[in-house]
């Protein structure tokens, strides 16, 4: 069964290297740069673990839940 991973960050390069360290079979991972897109995201599907910066361009990521 694959793991459904949401990372939230808005550097690109910085979330590309996350998904690069972390990719293997068993991870499947879905990738947003704010907030507001993190929401929709987690609205569409459920996800096992959520990967969440802190400094979000349209808010703090301690308040996102």
């Amino acid at each position: 069964m694959k793991r459904k991973i949401l990372i939230i960050e808005n550097d690109v390069a910085l979330s590309k290297g996350m998904v690069l360290a972390l990719k293997n079979e068993d991870n499947e991972f879905s990738q947003v740069y704010t907030l507001e897109s993190a929401r929709s995201e987690i609205k569409e599907a459920d996800f096992d673990l959520i990967i969440l910066d802190v400094n979000l361009p349209d808010g703090n990521g301690l308040n996102f839940f």
